[in-house]
């Protein structure tokens, strides 16, 4: 389970008018703040966290550009290598406007335009960035993620808050057979607002 954390406990405890000393339902709505959350991650396609990532990429004359799964990214912070042997060595750095071309329109969407290179060598390309939506783990004030897209953090509060009020039916159905009702579980449905956010943050191309 991912501890991505898009939405605070307190917002969702006061949706719910629950009061912060009441903690009986803590464990509960955590996990589905933590769920939900990792479930825009998958859905939207892109890392939320704002770090440094490194990523590896195929090389060939099909490869025009290289698609970060975090962005935007820094266009300060980005170092390009290639290498058939994969030893990255110093040596081995792209040049930037050479090689390759960042900017911030394509930091925005993840891109990094490839000016020329036909070798075709698998994870030739090594990507050293630092991106994502919104720092996770010790973010200044004002720089949360809620803060930055209270859009998205309220999408996925409303489906924790879906999922927290269907929480005891799991999705429950029965089907009637010849010789009774059998009953089973099936996935919670994703609410139309977090899909709608998922596929408006995903990247476009």
């Amino acid at each position: 389970m991912s501890d991505l954390i898009l939405v605070q406990l307190a917002t969702i405890k006061s949706m719910l008018t629950i009061t912060v000393s009441d903690t009986d339902s803590d464990v509960l709505l955590t996990f589905l703040i933590k769920s939900v959350s990792a479930d825009f991650q998958k859905y939207s396609g892109r890392n939320v966290d704002l770090i440094e990532y490194t990523e590896y990429f195929d090389s060939g004359e099909n490869v025009k550009a290289l698609f970060l799964k975090a962005y935007p990214y820094d266009v300060d912070a980005v170092d390009v290598f290639y290498d058939t042997a994969r030893t990255f060595a110093s040596t081995s750095e792209l040049t930037a406007n050479t090689d390759y071309v960042i900017s911030e329109s394509n930091a925005e969407a993840g891109i990094i335009d490839i000016l020329s290179w036909t070798s075709s060598f698998p994870q030739a390309f090594k990507v050293v960035y630092t991106g994502g939506m919104a720092e996770l783990t010790s973010p200044d004030s004002g720089e949360e993620f809620w803060t930055l897209y209270p859009d998205v953090s309220m999408a996925i509060a409303e489906q924790v808050l879906y999922e927290f009020e269907n929480w005891n039916n799991l999705g429950k159905a029965s089907v009637k057979l010849g010789d009774g009702n059998v009953s089973f579980h099936r996935p919670l449905k994703k609410l139309p607002r977090f899909l709608q956010k998922c596929k408006e943050y995903s990247r476009k191309i």
